[in-house]
């Protein structure tokens, strides 16, 4: 019996964060400086109560930026074998978890089959 230590796999995960900064917007008929918090300023052709008349006035909407993250998949390695075993008359079987991955126990006669379809299936793994 071999052991080998599949490791679990990273992948890129894509997040949107909300863009939250001060915004600045000139009142030239008011004759003031207003300050907004969010993404960016946009007009709307709307009604003014201080003025009594209609006119563009800003509004502030979210804008968001994306940013990829290296996240460690824990359950690529369960799921594969999960699948392998379906297709595949296996008497491998899972040892132990450790934070890297999961440790199977694997017949030398089945041991090239095992590693191939790791291979294929492009899983990093070490045989002890």
């Amino acid at each position: 019996m071999k052991q080998v230590l599949v490791l679990n796999s990273k992948k890129t995960v894509i997040k949107k964060q909300p863009i939250d900064r001060e915004l600045l917007w000139y009142d030239h008929e008011k004759k003031e400086m207003r300050k907004f918090k969010g993404g960016k300023i946009s007009f709307e052709y709307s009604f003014d109560e201080d003025l009594q008349k209609f006119r563009l006035l800003p509004t502030v909407d979210d804008l968001f930026e994306e940013k990829q993250e290296k996240v460690l998949d824990e359950n690529s390695a369960k799921t594969w074998f999960e699948i392998y075993s379906r297709y595949n008359d296996t008497e491998a079987s899972i040892e132990s978890h450790t934070e890297n991955g999961i440790i199977f126990s694997v017949k030398n006669s089945e041991l090239e089959d095992f590693l191939y379809d790791l291979e294929r299936q492009n899983i990093s793994f070490e045989v002890e």
